[in-house]
């Protein structure tokens, strides 16, 4: 992957993993969010992200079965992202997860 690949222009996602945002990161954690940002930046073509792009970005990622847990974690990585650069207005709001039903309990329980 090139080291000037960005997501914004001019944020180079390399440059903003080696920020000090990452620098307590997991190396889970790093790996992860290096593989969903590529991911984006390679869904959006070299076209700047905007609400639009995004939105239909996480549509895909629903539509290709991800569960909405999948879907947070990579708001949360484009979201750390979009906050380095500075760009507010591209946050992303996370889906709820629904809370899976808990068993129901038998008279000997």
């Amino acid at each position: 992957m090139p080291d000037d690949a960005a997501i914004v222009p001019g944020y180079p996602i390399d440059q903003y993993l080696q920020s000090q945002d990452g620098a307590n990161w997991s190396n889970e954690t790093f790996t992860s969010y290096r593989r969903i940002l590529y991911e984006l930046q390679r869904y959006l073509g070299g076209q700047p992200p905007d609400a639009e792009s995004l939105h239909r970005w996480q549509r895909d990622l629903q539509n290709h079965g991800y569960s909405q847990t999948s879907i947070n974690i990579r708001l949360s990585a484009a979201n750390r992202y979009f906050r380095w650069c500075g760009r507010y207005d591209l946050l992303m709001h996370h889906g709820r997860t629904e809370a899976a039903p808990a068993p129901e309990l038998t008279r000997n329980e």
